[in-house]
């Protein structure tokens, strides 16, 4: 969509004939003329704000300013709510550096957001970005001021810079409303990471956390201990590093001292027998289950793809076993193929067998409904 086409969808005629074909009526209602205000006043903003900084509009702006002028018309999923907003902006790709500019691409596309007061955008979406610190200083500044943004992804981005992670962390550290953090294909490294949750420790929002396939190592371990057990996660995800025998027993003593996490997931990490030392790999296993017999909020730990063996398969099972004639809640514990089939079986036959008693319990207490 070209700019002309944006200046034409958000003329009031143009809209009328939108909003009515929706709606079935002639004129727009009273909520859509005012997200055709704020339509208007934030593509004014924009438009004056790309003048000054010599630049050209990126691309999903025009997206964006089409579903919130036209209320979805043409990307809506939900029909029968034509009043739904356009809610995330996705930059995929796209080159933030502009020569003769003075300021990053996206300053004068969030400024103008911030000025207008956009309450709709809940989502952004970074994909195959190179960022300098000025793109995340913007950024940054968005998140501090923004109390309604819920979720921020950043895949395969490269951070020119030491400061572009801790601008980023900063500004989600300040946000009181965002929920999830996905930061995925990007390489971390252990000061990374203590930058990072070091200014997560003060988002009290935060409930899902994704660093997916960063190139983390056995020394992040406890960094992460230390910063679940202090905040109210739900959902960690480290799916596709390196966090190997060492890191897990450090990770594994966060499940005795959270009262709120319920999903761990570390497949492919490296947790191998044949590649860790036997004394790392007993070690590993054996802070394992005695942390996890302290734990009634856990619901799934997933350890797929990752190599232990007969004898730590065993130990596993024992575990799942102590935990049900301890009466402690269902435990779901996903474990890689590489051991007997009879071990493996029984894993997965415990865990089902441990969701089928909970089942059953509830239906107990809640008895029969009365006719």
């Amino acid at each position: 969509l070209s700019p002309s086409v944006c200046d034409e969808i958000l003329n009031k005629n143009a809209l009328t004939v939108i909003f009515g074909s929706i709606n079935g009526s002639k004129e727009p209602s009273q909520a859509q003329l005012q997200m055709q205000d704020l339509a208007k006043r934030f593509w004014l903003g924009y438009q004056k704000r790309l003048v000054e900084a010599k630049q050209q509009p990126i691309s999903c702006t025009y997206m964006l300013m089409l579903g919130q002028a036209s209320i979805l018309f043409v990307l809506q999923r939900n029909r029968s709510d034509p009043q739904t907003p356009f809610v995330n902006i996705v930059l995929d790709g796209i080159s933030l550096l502009v020569e003769n500019s003075p300021v990053s691409r996206l300053e004068p596309l969030f400024t103008s957001l911030l000025a207008t007061g956009f309450p709709y955008l809940k989502e952004l979406y970074l994909w195959n970005l190179t960022l300098t610190s000025d793109d995340t200083m913007c950024l940054s500044t968005y998140l501090q001021q923004r109390r309604d943004f819920t979720t921020l992804e950043i895949l395969g981005c490269n951070f020119c810079d030491s400061k572009g992670l801790r601008n980023i962390a900063v500004g989600i550290g300040f946000n009181k409303s965002i929920t999830t953090l996905k930061l995925s294909n990007t390489k971390l490294n252990t000061e990374d990471l203590r930058i990072i949750t070091l200014e997560l420790s003060h988002n009290e929002t935060l409930r899902s956390l994704e660093f997916v396939r960063c190139d983390l190592n056995h020394e992040v371990g406890q960094l992460l201990f230390q910063y679940i057990s202090a905040v109210p996660l739900q959902k960690i995800n480290l799916e596709g590093n390196n966090l190997g025998a060492k890191g897990l027993k450090d990770l594994s003593k966060v499940f005795s001292c959270s009262d709120v996490l319920q999903e761990v997931l570390l497949p492919e990490n490296g947790i191998d027998v044949d590649e860790c030392s036997e004394d790392d790999m007993r070690m590993a296993v054996e802070a394992l289950c005695a942390n996890l017999m302290h734990t009634n909020s856990l619901k799934m730990l997933d350890l797929s793809y990752n190599t232990f063996g007969d004898d730590y398969g065993e130990m596993i099972l024992n575990l799942l076993k102590s935990r049900k004639e301890q009466g402690l809640c269902s435990l779901t514990v996903k474990v890689g193929h590489r051991m007997s089939s009879a071990i493996f079986s029984a894993i997965a036959a415990e865990c089902k067998a441990s969701k089928k008693k909970k089942k059953a319990t509830k239906k107990k207490k809640g008895g029969k409904k009365k006719k």
